[in-house]
């Protein structure tokens, strides 16, 4: 077995096999179409060609079936920490009845990312991330809302970036994987936001948009389930004066907690991470403006 391009099998043909379909390095291209047709984007001209490789662009990303694109920075640890997280939402979640509470709260974060082998997010890989939004929660979703101005209808992208400082700081336990599923959330949120909104042709209209507020709300509040559920401790690091402050969302010291004290952890993140609270809700998405 001989392993070539980005590690795949190179078989007698001397065809590159991913999975769903083979790739000719002489040819710089697959030899067959993309299967699935709604991968196509019409905001996105590199899409249109089925037979191309990440949109042309191999310098920055990796297609590891022939269908599903990881974003920069997406190596071999990168990728198994994602897939290990995932597994342990999916351990986690059949621990439950399904069609329960707790059973359909870890499912949706499952089928929020969806299937490597099927379009969803665009998961990208990023050491010392610090835009709002990201940090300790280990990670950040960009959603890029693109209106098409003929139809009126909106369209949806989506990437979801990781800190690898956190893969290589926490690959021995579980908070990568709350950190997984907080972004998880933010992903089910913005697509939420996203239902409904339409162009007029002079206007932009996104009757469930959505503040960062509460954005942020449920983002924590899913990432201290998991946690709890999880056993581990989660805990956010702020400078405040020069001084680093250290905020937890969730500590398993604190054993059988009520939901008063849970949402007291919450709100104190959101007001020294995000510097949000009911009084300073932030901007919406998508934003109307």
């Amino acid at each position: 077995m001989r392993q070539k391009f980005t590690g795949k099998e190179r078989d007698e043909t001397e065809l590159d096999f991913f999975g769903a379909r083979y790739y000719g390095s002489t040819m710089g291209r697959f030899t067959s179409v993309d299967p699935i047709l709604s991968s196509g984007d019409v905001t996105q001209p590199q899409s249109w060609n089925r037979y191309s490789y990440t949109y042309n662009n191999p310098m920055t990303q990796i297609d590891i079936y022939g269908l599903y694109v990881w974003g920069v920075g997406a190596g071999d640890e990168e990728k198994e920490a994602f897939r290990k997280a995932l597994k342990n939402l999916e351990t986690e979640r059949d621990k439950y009845k399904v069609g329960s509470a707790n059973y359909k709260k870890f499912n949706n974060i499952l089928l929020a990312y969806g299937k490597e082998d099927a379009p969803g997010v665009t998961i990208d890989f990023k050491a010392g991330v610090t835009a709002a939004g990201y940090g300790d929660a280990g990670g950040g979703v960009e959603p890029n809302a693109v209106i098409d101005r003929k139809t009126g209808k909106v369209k949806l992208d989506i990437h979801v970036t990781f800190d690898t400082r956190e893969i290589q700081g926490h690959k021995n336990d579980d908070y990568f994987t709350t950190a997984v599923a907080h972004e998880g959330r933010h992903v089910i949120n913005v697509r939420a936001a996203i239902v409904g909104a339409y162009w007029d042709g002079k206007k932009f209209f996104a009757p469930n948009a959505t503040t960062q507020y509460k954005q942020e709300l449920d983002a924590l509040s899913t990432q201290q389930f998991v946690a709890q559920k999880l056993g581990v401790d989660v805990v956010f690091k702020s400078v405040v004066s020069g001084h680093v402050v250290e905020t937890p969302l969730y500590q398993r010291s604190w054993g059988k907690v009520d939901a008063m004290k849970l949402r007291e952890a919450v709100n104190n993140v959101l007001g020294t991470q995000y510097n949000l609270s009911k009084d300073r809700q932030g901007t919406k998405f998508p934003s109307t403006k």
